[in-house]
């Protein structure tokens, strides 16, 4: 709110106000809260139309402020109420007539951020009833402000059960249930809300977003479509496509991505959806061309990223590198891109100077800081170590810290000090980032029956599949489906990241697949879908289809997911053992599956993935069924590999862990063994 309307409105000079709130929405259209400050000053004003009108645009702007949606459902309150409201006698008790236009002025007052005054008028208030409902909803909102979430979740569940009618108490309350994970009962007091109050967008936005939430995407569609217009605000549109991509309708969501793009060709949002669905969709180049033309509208370091991004090999990469770099020559980003580049190529002195030079342009920029942490490890642990020490990230920038965690064992690994590194990247396991919980494996025999047809491609964590998807999509990108871990809830056939319990709607099955498969236009016997997590349920409910499975040795694999991640973005749990007997369990289904169908299983171990990239891509050729076989090259090296630090550990490497690891281990030898690799 801008100074001179909460001057003017603190005065009761509502026509100030309003002329203060006006100007300020004309600077700034896109200004939520100037927005909201105008349709307080026309509440005031006793206009409640126009602060409807006024509201909507705000929350349109920021529908996740949670300030936003009580002030318009305070639109429901009778106009007359809210003039009232400001003429009360500050500071003289209250009758119980007014109550009412009390509660309005206290929900006023935190509106504009005036939460002393509001704290008083609570007092007052309660001072005439504190069980009255109308009571209990000021004071949760005041419990709010102060940070006492459980105590308002509770004042606001007395208002409505004291007065259920109220619009006001179930938005409340169902804005409160959300906060706190309750969506069910969030998605009931919106409803509530909206049976009593028709037509408030607010609250038709935050149905959709519980339902959103509950994976209710059909039901969040159709409260969409309540308040998706002509004319509407390119956020609805954008989580139209979002819904409907993720029920498998991506040809209908990339319609409206490709509407928002043809207005707006550098949107934010729309603009990497769009990239992401095409190139789903087998359309690479579309997507390509979708990214030059927004380069047209707007040359910043997010477009050209994305564009970096589709690069179709390296020549490609290099130039877009090129232009990027001529367009933006001072750019941080774009320097750091550049370093990187020269990393992969093995021209490190370069890489190094340019990552000083995006330092020195934006000290912060991670990408920089790790590619010289990178080089000092490869070549100078000790001095690794202390630049470390001289880095000190923010204690809510998770990622950050885990980095550090992990390059300071990848240090202490360098100088054979494996037990400190083995405590440094336990302590990183503690730090969770953004990772998916691993799914419980399933048996065999809980799966639906059925036979399908097509290639499934898998590796455990801690297998470096990003080389092979890469090259396999070179090859056959219209046949190749990589997209879960970058979208890992599109595709609702119950094989993503993120699995089911069979007894659940939502498991897997052959049927869920092969739809999903359609719906994006593939035929699913020509597919080749990688597939994040594997498991007796998984053979089975997909059973006919040909499983190509890439591995290393198990306990090389774990000590790599510990420390580098997953190409599924799995999260290692703090006590290996977990993840070791987890790893173990998926291994052996697999073991199984290929001991019971020997001809349904092809196993690829690509433990020197480099060294061995020409009878790889052979391979690949024949288990995939590929028109021609891969570019050995391709497979050599990972686009997020280091020629001074590759991100991957060399072949048994796990055995200088065997002690400080030995139980995690022991519970992978024997399956291990299965795979031809050494118990020693």
């Amino acid at each position: 709110m801008t100074a001179d309307t909460l001057t003017a409105l603190r005065n009761g000079d509502y026509v100030a106000a309003l002329d203060a709130a006006r100007q300020a929405t004309e600077r700034t259209p896109t200004d939520a809260v100037a927005w909201h400050s105008l349709g307080i000053a026309r509440l005031r004003a006793g206009d409640r139309d126009g602060a409807r009108e006024a509201l909507d645009r705000a929350l349109a702007l920021r529908p996740d402020r949670a300030m936003f949606q009580i002030t318009r459902a305070l639109t429901g309150l009778p106009a007359q109420l809210l003039v009232d409201a400001a003429s009360l006698a500050p500071g003289a008790p209250l009758t119980l007539a007014q109550v009412p236009t009390a509660a309005a002025e206290l929900l006023l007052l935190l509106a504009q951020g005036r939460n002393r005054e509001a704290e008083s008028w609570l007092a007052r208030l309660q001072a005439v009833n504190p069980a009255l409902p109308t009571v209990k909803l000021a004071e949760g909102h005041v419990l709010q402000l102060r940070g006492q979430a459980g105590r308002a979740l509770r004042c606001f569940r007395a208002a409505v059960e004291g007065d259920g009618g109220n619009a006001l108490a179930n938005v409340s309350l169902g804005l409160a249930c959300l906060q706190h994970g309750q969506f069910a009962q969030a998605e009931h007091a919106f409803r509530a809300a909206d049976q009593i109050e028709p037509g408030n967008p607010g609250v038709t936005r935050a149905l959709i977003e519980v339902c959103r939430r509950q994976g209710k995407r059909q039901e969040a569609l159709v409260e969409l479509d309540k308040v998706l217009s002509a004319d509407e605000d390119s956020a609805l549109r954008t989580l139209r496509a979002q819904l409907l991509v993720a029920t498998g309708n991506a040809e209908a969501g990339l319609r409206d991505l490709l509407h928002l793009l043809d207005l707006q060709p550098s949107h934010d949002v729309a603009l990497p959806m769009a990239v992401d669905v095409l190139q789903a969709l087998g359309r690479a180049s579309e997507a390509a061309d979708r990214v030059e033309h927004a380069l047209a509208d707007n040359s910043g370091d997010a477009v050209w990223r994305l564009r970096l991004r589709l690069a179709s090999d390296d020549a490609v990469y290099g130039e877009v590198l090129q232009r990027w770099s001529q367009a933006l020559p001072e750019s941080a980003l774009c320097l750091s891109a550049r370093a990187r580049w020269h990393e992969r190529r093995g021209e490190l002195e370069q890489a190094r100077l340019l990552a000083e030079q995006a330092l020195a342009s934006n000290p912060g920029l991670a990408t920089a800081q790790l590619l010289l942490l990178r080089a000092e490890v490869a070549s100078d642990p000790e001095s690794a170590l202390r630049r470390i020490a001289r880095i000190r990230p923010r204690e809510d920038d998770a990622a950050a810290r885990r980095s550090l965690l992990a390059y300071r064992g990848l240090a202490a690994d360098r100088l054979g000090r494996y037990a400190d590194a083995l405590a440094d990247w336990s302590r990183m396991a503690m730090v969770i980032a953004a990772s998916h919980p691993l799914p419980m494996p399933e048996s065999a025999q809980l799966a639906p029956g059925g036979k399908v047809e097509g290639r499934l491609l898998w590796a455990p964590p801690g297998v470096a599949m990003e080389p092979v998807l890469s090259a396999v999509a070179q090859v056959a990108p219209e046949r190749l489906l990589a997209e879960r871990a970058r979208a890992p809830q599109r595709r609702e056939d119950g094989f993503g990241v993120r699995r089911f319990k069979p007894t659940h709607e939502n498991a897997g099955s052959g049927e869920r697949w092969q739809a999903s498969l359609r719906a994006l236009g593939h035929e699913p016997a020509q597919a080749i879908d990688w597939l994040p997590h594997f498991d007796g349920y998984t053979a089975a409910a997909l059973s006919g289809a040909h499983t190509v499975a890439c591995l290393i040795d198990p306990r090389d694999a774990l000590l790599n997911w510990m420390v580098f991640g997953s190409t599924a973005d799995y999260v290692f749990l703090p006590d290996s053992k977990q993840d070791a007997d987890w790893m173990a369990q998926c291994l052996e289904a697999l073991a199984d599956h290929r001991d019971a169908n020997p001809l349904a299983v092809t196993v690829l171990n690509i433990d020197t993935l480099a060294e061995q990239a020409d009878s790889l891509a052979a391979q690949l050729q024949s288990a995939l069924a590929l028109s021609s076989a891969p570019d050995p090259s391709q497979l050599a090296r990972s686009p997020e590999s280091s020629p001074a630090l590759p991100m991957r550990f060399p072949a048994g490497h796990w055995r200088h862990y065997r002690e400080v690891l030995a139980e995690a281990f022991a519970r992978l030898t024997p399956v291990a063994q299965r795979f031809g690799y050494p118990a020693e």
